[in-house]
């Protein structure tokens, strides 16, 4: 009986559940139950924290990258929101065409005096090279070399062919051999050059091709260019001015219509008749006129007394 009540008060063993060798394809690892190690000595396996603070369940602290920290990480740039009233002032302005920095109806506020952006000078630099490649930059570089090299033989041969044909040498022979009579500049593109005659005021647009072409004359062409122009020139003023013969049949049919010019003159301000007039007949009328002094006797008999 006392056997039996002793197997009562024992509690019943659980069965352990048998585990599962991992398979290879499975990466988590085993936990290991809580106690002591089997065949040790029951002391804990988690090592203290350094430092002698208190343990945070690792057993080394967590390395934190430099730089990573969120305090010294910096702010990204925020721009500056515009108040309800600059929106409602740059909105009035925008409606009425004027600068939002001077309030000017005159320009814009990209091209006012008081803006601090200043645009880029012109040439290279102001292709953007930040947008470009090197490459590109070489290249651009090499076609503004050229151009200017290109400039330099066309501005030399022009000035080894002087005089041209029409140049006015009488007038103003120092300005047809002047150094600076001829400038080239770009005109509509890259390709399309304008060269500027100062002598006589004219312009000729070349393309680059045609400087750069073996087979092209830019003396006989500059000459042939002014040549058309001055003989268009001159067609121009022989239609347009009335020439000594125009005139003359102009006379001929009014006088063919009635209207004798020269009797319609009259005879005072006729200067082809004869005029009847002589010196001594104005001699003898400058003689019959009283003189002031008698004149004034006559008027005012008592201012001489």
């Amino acid at each position: 009986m006392e056997i039996a009540r002793d197997a009562e008060r024992k509690p019943k063993e659980v069965p352990r559940a048998t585990q599962s060798a991992p398979r290879n394809h499975d990466s988590r690892r085993l936990e290991r139950p809580s106690g002591s190690a089997p065949g040790g000595s029951g002391r804990s396996q988690t090592r203290p924290s350094r430092g002698g603070g208190p343990n945070s369940g690792h057993s080394r602290p967590l390395h934190v990258p430099r730089g990573t920290d969120n305090s010294n990480q910096r702010q990204a740039y925020l721009p500056k929101q515009d108040s309800k009233n600059d929106q409602d002032r740059k909105k009035r302005l925008r409606d009425e065409g004027k600068c939002f920095l001077c309030e000017s109806a005159q320009h814009l506020a990209r091209d006012c005096p008081q803006s601090t952006q200043k645009k880029p000078p012109a040439g290279l630099h102001a292709m953007g090279l930040g947008m470009m490649s090197p490459a590109e930059i070489r290249l651009a570089a090499l076609d503004e070399a050229e151009r200017d090299a290109l400039w330099e033989i066309v501005l030399t041969t022009i000035a080894q062919s002087l005089p041209f044909p029409w140049d006015e040498l009488e007038e103003s022979a120092g300005g047809v051999f002047a150094t600076t009579r001829f400038n080239i500049v770009e005109y509509g593109g890259f390709d399309l050059y304008l060269i500027q005659d100062r002598h006589d005021g004219q312009e000729h647009t070349l393309y680059k091709s045609q400087l750069t072409d073996p087979n092209f004359d830019l003396i006989t062409h500059l000459i042939q260019w002014k040549t058309e122009f001055y003989e268009g020139l001159a067609e121009y003023w022989n239609k347009n001015i009335p020439s000594t013969a125009a005139a003359t049949e102009t006379k001929l049919i009014l006088s063919e219509g009635g209207l004798d010019t020269d009797s319609d003159v009259p005879p005072l301000l006729d200067t082809d008749s004869d005029s009847d007039w002589s010196d001594s007949d104005t001699e003898s009328d400058i003689s019959d006129v009283p003189s002031l002094e008698d004149s004034f006797k006559e008027d005012v008999p008592w201012a001489l007394d």
